[in-house]
């Protein structure tokens, strides 16, 4: 939404068989999204955000390359939300991916995962990924201690921090997209500063496969 509000044209594609990313733009899973294949029809759009259903079985390059054509004919931005266990649409679109941001909490579960994320690639070589400590709540000791370890530790990779706030479940539960139920939400601050990294370490990254051709 926030890349929207910028003027990015924005498409985001639910690949998750929970289907819970429409319930941040105000949707409950009742309300069908077009598939992400389909041609020929509008989009739902909420907040400027074309919002498309990607949960599909089959081979998952299959899908990557149908998203891939997606992002080709429409161009701007376009996010595709990965479920953390689907391993092999994740590889499939890496790849294709000018990004990926990986979302982690502030536990000692989501730190010991970290290790994993390369599947044999040292975290702090990875290209084209991007950290973001999410829930962080300064109140608790444990989770300042992880964002200042992040932010020491992963420096390269970090982009920004989410706090936790009740307005974002709040929200959700109302059926209203963040900006619009809690306009002044901590959260959603911090969202707009991430919103900025992510563009410039997009950018960034764009320029530097056009140096290397």
């Amino acid at each position: 939404m926030e890349l929207a509000r910028r003027g990015v044209e924005t498409t985001a594609i639910d690949c998750t068989a929970q289907k819970a990313l429409r319930y941040y733009f105000g949707l409950d899973t009742s309300q069908d999204l077009l598939r992400f294949d389909a041609s020929g029809e509008e989009p739902f759009a909420v907040s400027g955000v074309s919002l498309r259903d990607g949960h599909a079985p089959g081979e998952a390059t299959e899908i990557a390359a149908k998203i891939e054509n997606l992002r080709n004919r429409g161009g701007g931005a376009v996010i595709v939300d990965v479920a953390s266990g689907d391993m092999a649409l994740l590889d499939a679109l890496l790849p294709i991916a000018n990004l990926r941001v990986c979302m982690i909490d502030p536990g000692p579960v989501a730190l010991n995962a970290l290790i994993h994320l390369g599947q044999g690639v040292p975290l702090l070589d990875l290209e084209r990924t991007a950290l973001v400590l999410n829930l962080r709540d300064d109140t608790r000791k444990l989770s300042r201690h992880i964002h200042m370890l992040c932010n020491s530790a992963f420096a390269p990779l970090m982009i920004g921090s989410v706090r936790r706030d009740e307005c974002v479940n709040e929200a959700v539960a109302k059926l209203d997209p963040l900006p619009k139920a809690y306009p002044a939400s901590p959260a959603l601050k911090d969202i707009e500063q991430l919103a900025s990294r992510i563009m410039d370490r997009i950018a960034t990254g764009v320029h530097e496969q056009e140096a290397a051709r």
